[in-house]
C-alpha cells in the first residue's frame, strides 16, 4: 500500500512538472500573469510529492518491507537503522528519487526565495527546471521506480522474503550517510544557473542583470559539490584500504568535470556582473556545467563505466539519460546559436587588465575538463569501436588486434593536470591585483614586488616547516614547488593587506575589505594548502607491503610496527579477523591500531578496515591483505549457524601463527588535502554572504573601476 500510494505520488508530481514546464513559457511569451504564477505554486507542489514518495521509501527500509524489490536488495534485518536510512539511496533507483528530490529543493529554493526577480524571467526558469524535472520523474515511474513489488520473473507471483541482500559493504560508513546528498546537491545546482542562462537566451535579455541573479545559486552550488567532493576523496582514503585520496576513477572524473567548469562559471559571473563582458561566454560555461553533471549521471547509470560507485548497468536506462541528454544540451546549444550571438558585451578591455586573466582562467579549466573527459571517454569510445568493428583493421589492430582491457591511467592525468594547472595557479595572484578594463605594468609594479617580498617571507616560513616536520633535506623539484605554493599564498594574501595599507589601519583595512573579497582570498589560500597536501603526499609517502606473522616487527623510516596478534572479531552484520599493531616513533610508543578483514553475513562481501594514526603532518595507515595460507580465509565465509565460541576459539588457535600480508604506510601530510578543500569551502560561503547578490542597487562602474583591488 506504501509503495502504491508514494509511486502515485511521483505521477502526480510528474503531472506538475509538465503543467509546470509549459503554463508559465505560455503566459510569459503573452504577458499573462495568472499563468506565469502557476510556476511558482507548482514548483512547491511537486517539491511537495517527491518528498512524500521519499519519506515512504525511507519508512520501507525502517519497517523491513521485503515485499519491495529494492528494499530486499540493499537492506536486511541485521542492518543498523541509520544504515537502513542511507540504503534509501545505495543504489541505482533510490539515489535517483534522492537525485529528483534535490532537483525538486532547488526549483522549490528558486520559487520561495526569488520573488525579487520579473515575473517573466522568473516563470522561464521555473519552466525549464519543470521540464528538466519532468523527464527525468517520468524516467524514474517508468524504468527505475524503487516502489516495483518483488515478484518472480516467470511466473509473475509476487514475493515476500524474509530477509533481504543486504547493502553494499563498502557503503555501510558514516561518510557515505552524508557524501551522496552533499553530493548531488552540487550536481543538481548547476541546474539553476542552466535554468537562468536558457531563460535569459528566451528573453533576449543577457545584461549583467541575469548573471548576477545566477550568481548565489551557482556559488551555493559550487560549495555543496566542493564538499561532495572532499567528503568521497575521504570515504576512498580510509574505506577503500588503498590508502590513497584520489585514483582518477571514471565516477570521481564525472564529479571533477563539472566542478572545473563550474569553477571557471563563478569567475566568468564577476565580469558579465561588473563589466558587462563576457554574456555569451557566460551563457555557454552554464550550459557546459550542467551539461557534464548530466554526462556524469549518463556514465554512472548506463553501465559504460566499471566503478565502485557505478550504480546501474542496464542499457536501456542509459539510453533514455544519452537520448535526454542530447535533448537538453541540442536544444540549449541551437537557442543559443539562435540568440547569444547577436548579443555583443558593451564593456571593452585591454591585454592586460582583469578580465584577460580571468578569461585565460576559464580556458585553462575548460581545457582541464577536457584533458579529463578524453582520458574518461577514451577506453569506452574504442571498446565501442572494437564491439562494432570486431575485424576492423584500424590503425595498430590489424597487426596485433585491439587489446583486452583499455584503460587511461594516472600518469595521463597527473601529467595533464600539472601541464595546465602550472600557469593557472601562476596568473592567479596577478589577476587579482590588476584593474578592470586597462592596467600596466608600471601600475602593479609595486603590487608585484610586494607579493615578491610576502612570498620570500612565507617561503622561508614553509621551508622551516618542511625541514622540521616531512624530511632533513629539500630536493630540487621540492624547492620549486614551496616557491609556487608561497606565490599562491602572497597573492591570496595580498588584496587584504592591500586594503590595510590603503587606510593605513589594519582594522580599518579588515572591515573596509568586502565579503567578496574575502571569499576570494580564503579560497586560493585552499588551493595552497590543497597543493601541499597533494605535492608531499605523492612525493614524500614511505610504504611497505611484506609477509608477516604475529610477533614479528618490521620498520618503515623512523617507525616500527610490531605485530601483536590476528583474532576473530564480530560486528553488528560482519565476521571479521582483526589484527593488533603497537607503533613506535623512533622506539616511542604511540598507538595500537586495529586493522580488520571483514565479510558481511548476508552477501559474502569482502572489505578491508585500515587502522590509521591522524595527525597534521603524517598519517600511519595499516591495511590487512590476504593470509598466506588462504584456505584460512575461508573461516569468515562460514554459516551463523556453525560460528559458536568453541569455533571461534578454534580459529584463533590457527590463526596465531599464521603470517599475513601486511600494506604499511606513512602517508605525508594528507590532512592537508581536506584542510584545503575546507578553506576552499569556507572562502565560497564567505562570498555567498556577501550582501551585494541581494541588492537591487549597485556601485558605480566609475567607483568599481578605480579600486585597484576587486572581488
Amino acid at each position: 500500500m506504501i509503495g502504491e500510494l508514494a509511486t502515485y505520488a511521483l505521477i502526480l508530481a510528474f503531472c506538475l512538472a509538465i503543467v509546470q514546464c509549459i503554463l508559465p513559457l505560455i503566459g510569459a511569451h503573452r504577458g499573462i500573469n495568472n499563468l506565469m504564477h502557476i510556476a511558482r505554486a507548482t514548483a512547491i507542489g511537486q517539491f511537495l510529492f517527491i518528498l512524500f514518495s521519499f519519506c515512504c521509501l525511507i519508512y520501507l527500509f525502517l519497517s523491513f518491507d521485503f515485499s519491495i524489490e529494492y528494499v530486499a536488495i540493499n537492506s536486511s534485518k541485521a542492518l543498523p537503522w541509520y544504515y537502513r536510512v542511507s540504503a534509501t539511496w545505495a543504489s541505482h533507483e533510490g539515489s535517483f528519487l534522492l537525485w529528483i528530490l534535490i532537483l525538486s529543493l532547488w526549483a522549490m529554493a528558486v520559487a520561495v526565495f526569488s520573488r525579487r526577480l520579473p515575473l517573466e524571467f522568473s516563470a522561464r526558469v521555473l519552466a525549464v527546471m519543470g521540464f528538466i524535472s519532468a523527464g527525468f520523474l517520468m524516467y524514474l515511474i517508468s524504468l527505475s521506480n524503487p516502489f516495483k513489488p518483488l515478484m518472480n520473473e516467470a511466473t509473475g507471483q509476487f514475493l515476500m522474503v524474509a530477509d533481504g541482500q543486504g547493502m553494499n559493504p563498502f557503503l555501510q560508513d558514516f561518510g557515505m550517510i552524508i557524501h551522496p546528498p552533499l553530493l548531488y546537491m552540487g550536481y543538481v545546482g548547476f541546474c539553476v544557473a542552466f535554468s537562468f542562462a536558457i531563460a535569459a537566451l528566451m528573453g533576449g535579455r543577457l545584461d549583467s542583470s541575469w548573471a548576477r541573479w545566477s550568481r548565489p545559486w551557482t556559488t551555493l552550488a559550487w560549495v555543496f559539490l566542493t564538499l561532495g567532493i572532499s567528503l568521497g576523496s575521504w570515504w576512498a582514503y580510509y574505506e577503500l584500504g588503498w590508502g590513497g585520496w584520489w585514483f582518477w576513477d571514471p565516477v570521481e572524473n564525472a564529479s571533477l568535470m563539472p566542478w572545473l567548469v563550474g569553477t571557471a562559471l563563478i569567475h566568468s559571473y564577476a565580469v558579465t556582473d561588473k563589466r558587462s563582458s563576457f554574456q555569451t561566454w557566460t551563457v555557454m560555461l552554464a550550459i557546459i556545467a550542467f551539461s557534464m553533471s548530466l554526462l556524469g549521471t549518463f556514465l554512472v547509470r548506463s553501465g559504460v563505466l566499471k566503478s565502485v560507485h557505478a550504480f546501474s548497468a542496464d542499457p536501456a536506462r542509459g539510453i533514455y539519460i544519452l537520448i535526454f541528454f542530447f535533448v537538453i544540451v541540442g536544444g540549449s546549444l541551437l537557442l543559443y546559436a539562435r540568440n547569444a550571438i547577436r548579443i555583443k558585451g558593451v564593456g571593452k578591455f585591454s591585454l592586460y587588465s582583469k578580465e584577460s586573466f580571468l578569461l585565460v582562467n576559464n580556458i585553462l579549466l575548460l581545457v582541464m575538463t577536457v584533458a579529463v573527459l578524453i582520458g574518461t571517454l577514451y577506453p569506452v569510445a574504442l571498446d565501442a569501436i572494437r564491439a562494432m568493428y570486431p575485424s576492423s583493421n584500424l590503425l595498430q589492430w590489424a597487426l596485433d588486434g585491439p587489446p583486452a582491457v583499455i584503460s587511461v591511467g594516472k600518469p595521463y592525468f597527473n601529467f595533464m593536470m600539472m601541464v595546465f594547472l602550472l600557469p593557472l595557479v601562476i596568473l592567479m595572484p596577478l589577476g587579482a591585483i590588476v584593474k578592470w578594463k586597462q592596467d600596466s605594468l608600471k601600475g602593479t609594479k609595486s603590487a608585484i614586488t610586494s607579493i615578491a617580498i610576502i612570498t620570500s617571507v612565507v617561503f622561508i616560513f614553509l621551508c622551516a616547516i618542511f625541514l622540521l616536520t616531512v624530511e632533513a633535506t629539500i630536493k630540487i623539484h621540492s624547492f620549486f614547488i614551496i616557491i609556487l605554493i608561497a606565490w599562491i599564498m602572497a597573492g591570496s594574501l595580498w588584496p587584504i593587506i592591500y586594503r590595510m595599507i590603503k587606510k593605513g589601519s589594519v582594522v580599518l583595512g579588515l572591515k573596509s575589505t568586502n565579503r567578496s573579497t574575502y571569499g576570494m582570498s580564503i579560497a586560493h589560500f585552499g588551493i595552497a594548502i590543497f597543493v601541499i597536501g597533494a605535492y608531499f603526499t605523492t612525493y614524500y609517502s614511505s610504504e611497505k607491503i611484506v609477509k608477516i606473522k604475529p610477533g614479528e616487527t618490521l620498520t618503515v623510516g623512523q617507525y616500527k610496527f610490531k605485530f601483536d596478534s590476528v583474532k576473530w572479531h564480530t560486528g553488528a552484520n560482519y565476521y571479521a579477523f582483526q589484527s593488533s599493531f603497537k607503533v613506535y616513533n623512533n622506539d616511542k610508543f604511540i598507538i595500537q591500531l586495529k586493522p580488520e578483514k571483514r565479510i558481511y553475513w548476508r552477501n559474502k562481501k569482502l572489505t578491508t578496515e585500515p587502522g590509521i594514526d591522524p595527525a597534521l603532518t603524517r598519517d600511519v595507515f595499516i591495511s590487512m591483505g590476504e593470509p598466506i595460507k588462504r584456505k584460512f580465509m575461508s573461516a569468515l565465509h562460514e554459516d551463523q549457524t556453525r560460528v559458536n565460541q568453541q569455533y571461534i576459539n578454534s580459529v584463533n588457535a590457527v590463526m596465531k601463527n599464521e603470517p599475513w600480508q601486511i600494506h604499511f604506510r606513512i602517508i605525508a601530510m594528507v590532512r592537508w588535502i581536506w584542510l584545503g578543500s575546507l578553506i576552499m569551502l569556507i572562502g565560497g560561503l564567505i562570498a555567498l554572504s556577501d550582501k551585494r547578490y541581494r541588492n537591487k542597487k549597485r556601485k558605480s562602474k566609475e567607483t568599481k573601476d578605480a579600486e585597484v583591488v576587486t572581488e
